[in-house]
């Protein structure tokens, strides 16, 4: 995909050759382009049957994971943890 703006197109080439992550939020304001990264922070207690499916189906999408814990008694933090995600009790 090509675009009119000379930096998002050497950006795109950079990651393809890297491999890295290719979708961007790009925001274009009057003083430049701005690349956007996303945080989800969820707030958890006790999800451990639902945690670990929801995590890897998001992980792809935003650039980092931050999940928040209010007490859990199960093993919501070991799966968090053992996702690489930060994890905050």
């Amino acid at each position: 995909m090509m675009y009119h703006f000379p930096l998002i197109n050497r950006l795109l080439s950079f990651n393809r050759l890297t491999k890295r992550h290719t979708d961007f939020l790009y925001v274009f304001l009057k003083g430049g382009i701005y690349i956007i990264e996303i945080s989800l922070c969820m707030i958890v207690k006790d999800e451990e049957k639902v945690l670990k499916r929801c995590l890897q189906n998001i992980q792809n999408v935003v650039d980092e994971i931050i999940i928040a814990d209010t007490g859990s008694s199960d093993n919501t933090k070991q799966i968090a943890v053992n996702l690489l995600i930060k994890f905050m009790t």
